[in-house]
């Protein structure tokens, strides 16, 4: 059996970055290393190790998530 690869990137749907950004970085026990607002949603990203941590937050709401197609 191969061995399994480590985890590049995970990313998280948030609703209120006014509550999630400060309890993940008080978990993490670092600022994020980027915080980009791409148009359709905004992009936090925390790096831990060899991992991203990205959350994400659709400005218009949940729903659109759904629909946001990234490739």
């Amino acid at each position: 059996m191969f061995p399994f690869p480590a985890i590049a990137h995970v990313a998280v749907t948030i609703s209120d970055p006014a509550v999630s950004v400060p309890w993940y970085t008080r978990l993490i026990g670092s600022e994020p290393a980027l915080d980009e607002d791409t148009g359709p949603f905004r992009h936090i990203v925390y790096a831990i190790g060899g991992t991203l941590l990205g959350l994400h937050v659709f400005p218009a709401g949940i729903a659109d998530a759904t629909a946001f197609q990234p490739y």
